[in-house]
């Protein structure tokens, strides 16, 4: 914006801090974009169509030939949709939490073992097993 009126940024913070209705339009702007942008990942995200024309040549005349124009659906656009509306669901990563014993902390293992007997009984006492 500062670069479309010629001034600095800081001259545009300014105005906002000064003019609460210049603040409120910009910001119900971005509003609009931002609402804009997400009407069309949704639409890429599900698939969409739309009429559309190709114009052609023949017998040295031009022909228009509607038709309509399909966009399958968008794989990366629904995963991008669903992990930033429901991240709980469709995050990327999933948290484990590990306990001890009675929901403790972990006891460390002091001494390592090459008796696999022995090395079982660490692991299920760990695993609560």
């Amino acid at each position: 914006m500062a670069d479309f009126f010629g001034v600095s940024e800081k001259t545009v913070n300014a105005w906002k801090k000064a003019h609460p209705e210049f603040l409120q339009s910009t910001t119900r702007g971005k509003m609009m974009a931002d609402a804009e942008v997400a009407d069309r990942l949704y639409q890429r995200a599900l698939g969409y169509s739309h009429p559309a024309v190709k114009i052609m040549q023949f017998e040295g005349a031009p022909v228009v030939v509607p038709y309509t124009e399909h966009y399958p659906p968008d794989t990366p656009a629904a995963s991008l949709w669903l992990r930033n509306r429901q991240p709980w669901k469709w995050r990327d990563r999933t948290q484990h939490e590990i306990m001890g014993e009675n929901g403790g902390p972990i006891e460390s293992i002091s001494t390592v073992t090459n008796d696999p007997i022995e090395a079982a009984k660490i692991y299920a006492k760990l695993m609560n097993l």
